[in-house]
């Protein structure tokens, strides 16, 4: 029997607090409720759910900035990782903005977090860039990504 694959869909209003409980879990340092409602309103962004039979376990939020995607988040609860969820994220935001011809997409990720630097290497990004101490107890890597 194969494991039931997960929705792929924009968020609802009654996921917030679904999506602010995995922040809390997934990050040291987590967005708060207030970035998190902030970010889905704003009118150029775009912010997905992986829905697994009624239960969120994952998210992903993007901005389509003038032709370029810049990806903030993908994120999955530790219990469903490297199970396909990320990549479906990824793509749903793709999809998603495919009709609005994005050249591009752009993300920084930790540079001590190896298994993201891995999953987004696997999906086709380069490093471009670095930014020592961006973060208040690490370095970034900046990564993108040709869609055209």
């Amino acid at each position: 029997m194969t494991a039931p694959q997960p929705i792929i869909r924009p968020i609802k209003p009654g996921d917030i607090n679904d999506v602010a409980r995995m922040e809390r879990e997934i990050f040291a340092s987590p967005w708060t409720r207030d970035n998190l409602e902030k970010d889905i309103s704003a009118s150029f962004s775009i912010f997905m759910v992986a829905d697994l039979g009624g239960v969120l376990v994952g998210y992903a939020s993007a901005w389509n900035v003038q032709g370029e995607i810049q990806l903030n988040k993908i994120a999955v609860l530790p219990a469903h990782r490297r199970s396909g969820i990320g990549t479906l994220l990824y793509r749903g935001i793709i999809e998603i903005l495919s009709g609005e011809s994005p050249s591009k997409v752009i993300l920084e990720v930790r540079e001590r977090n190896e298994g993201a630097r891995r999953f987004y290497e696997a999906l086709g990004f380069r490093q471009t860039g670095f930014r020592k101490n961006y973060y208040r107890d690490d370095n970034a890597v900046l990564l993108d990504r040709d869609l055209v």
